[in-house]
């Protein structure tokens, strides 16, 4: 394992150091995340691949709650716990997530900097106050996973208005598409957000040519 790898494996473990320690669960939203990851998997489990309506919300009247709210989070919490426990699953998630953000930051950062200084910023960008806030004390891990896509995104924006060529472009617009798509299916707000900083970034591009 090379010294990026077991970098980025400590601040993993630093950010997740609720999970493992089983405190996670102490947010404002950890318990309705655990809920409704419950709906979903009940309904993976009855082979209902994207839940819509959830059966048991609201003294079992039922609820739309996934019709406005991405299911993405929930998903993998429900397929990360099978057979370890939804608490452990949803906690796992924003491991994931921490991992994610760390690689996406570094690569991001390389764009304009060197090794040292993206790593740097990786790791800033893991262990910084608000994560911990989203995870440990609001514990949104929906906007928590969603974030740590964010940076991917706008890294592959940058790319693509580097780019000299329609074949040049197809590459990073692919991957900016499949960006944009993990982020509509984790968050909705996160989504607005990362397609309003990726429209600023094409209007810049634009005007600077």
């Amino acid at each position: 394992m090379t010294r990026l790898h077991l970098l980025a494996l400590l601040c993993v473990l630093v950010a997740g150091s609720s999970v493992l320690t089983g405190s996670w669960l102490g947010g404002h939203e950890g318990y309705a995340y655990l809920w409704r990851a419950a709906e979903v998997q009940a309904q993976l489990e009855l082979g209902t691949l994207w839940p819509r309506w959830c059966p048991d919300f609201y003294w079992g009247y039922g609820y739309p709650f996934f019709v406005f709210y991405p299911p993405g989070v929930f998903v993998l919490g429900a397929l990360l716990g099978e057979g370890v426990g939804l608490v452990l699953g949803l906690g796992l998630t924003a491991m994931l997530g921490s991992a994610v953000l760390f690689y996406g930051t570094r690569r991001l950062a390389l764009l304009w900097t060197g090794e040292a200084a993206a790593r740097a910023a990786a790791v800033l960008a893991t262990l910084a106050t608000y994560r911990f806030v989203q995870v440990q004390v609001r514990g949104d891990y929906a906007e928590s996973a969603a974030t740590a896509v964010l940076p991917w995104v706008i890294a592959e924006a940058v790319l693509l208005t580097r780019s000299r060529s329609a074949r040049d472009a197809l590459l990073p617009g692919a991957r900016l598409a499949m960006g944009v798509g993990a982020l509509s299916l984790l968050h909705a707000l996160t989504a607005a957000m990362g397609c309003a900083v990726v429209a600023v970034i094409g209007l810049g591009a634009g005007l600077a040519r």
